[in-house]
């Protein structure tokens, strides 16, 4: 790798071979930057799927792509980043990652040392199916995460339902769900929310949420959450009782589109239910307190 590993001159990753040498040629305080797509696709460590060890600083993605990911275990947990216990002040920056998919008892984007990892402009697209049981310290992002200009395409498919995010904050970003779970939790009380602990500020919630458990489990969405401008467009399909909210509230007003054509939108008890001429009015938005730019 060329570059000497300063914020300047960054080690410059051009293969899959280098990007899993980080773990020896890194440190805590060095930072990476990819210098091409990286297409996992063919290659040798394609066969045989390690997650990555962030041993640095700062890695930047520089808009190109990390690709075609791909790996089933029976046993044990699988992730694409590894957080070493020596990891400080963590980011990864303008990180796209496309046509990810782990399957594995616990799978998701990060684990290992529980430090707060900063996301900023990276585009995350992935597919992960967790076969075990969920746990208190188990999230499919495995770390608190403060994310800012980020956009989170997540097709996730369970045994019984998992968190997705615990510790962090989100701004100025997207999710879009695809979830589907074989069992939910008997009650809100226990039960493991997607989202929690978490403040989120001008995020997009979009997506759907189906459950196939007979019985109707529950679906939290949201616990000790603290929403502001946030706007969702969630629905429900199966057999689930999706609960939207618990120690959740709007500190500044939030919303959603109530006639989206849709069967099972979810009816957030702390968003605002508006038309769809309201919601594409950005006057009347302002004029409710709705913080939001553009014309018209």
């Amino acid at each position: 790798m060329r570059g000497n590993g300063t914020a300047s001159d960054p080690y410059i990753i051009t293969t899959a071979e280098e990007l899993y040498s980080m773990e020896t040629a890194g440190s805590p305080s060095a930072y990476f930057a990819l210098g091409c797509d990286i297409d996992f696709n063919g290659t040798p460590e394609a066969e045989t799927f390690l997650p990555v060890v962030l041993n640095c600083r700062r890695l930047d993605g520089r808009g190109f792509r990390i690709r075609n990911i791909l790996s089933t275990i029976a046993e044990g947990a699988l992730c694409i980043f590894l957080i070493p216990v020596t990891a400080q002040n963590l980011t990864l920056k303008d990180i796209v990652i496309e046509n990810a998919h782990l399957t594995a008892p616990a799978a998701g984007l990060f684990m290992g040392y529980q430090t707060a990892v900063v996301m900023e402009g990276c585009r995350i697209s992935v597919s992960f199916s967790c076969t075990g049981e969920p746990s208190e310290d188990f999230s499919i992002f495995g770390a608190p995460v403060s994310a800012v200009r980020c956009s989170f395409m997540l097709r996730l498919r369970f045994r019984k339902q998992h968190k997705i995010l615990e510790g962090g904050s989100l701004s100025r970003c997207q999710f879009r769900l695809d979830l589907e779970a074989r069992h939910m939790f008997p009650g809100t009380m226990g039960a493991y929310p997607l989202f929690e602990v978490v403040s989120a500020s001008d995020t997009y919630f979009m997506g759907r949420i189906k459950g196939y458990d007979p019985y109707r489990g529950y679906c939290l969405i949201f616990n000790n959450v603290t929403l502001m401008n946030c706007y969702a467009v969630l629905t429900s399909e199966g057999e689930a009782y999706v609960t939207d909210t618990i120690n959740t509230y709007a500190a500044t007003p939030c919303f959603f589109n109530n006639d989206t054509g849709c069967t099972g939108v979810l009816v957030l008890s702390c968003f605002t239910g508006l038309t769809p001429a309201q919601c594409r009015n950005a006057a009347y938005l302002r004029s409710i307190g709705f913080d939001c730019g553009g014309g018209e």
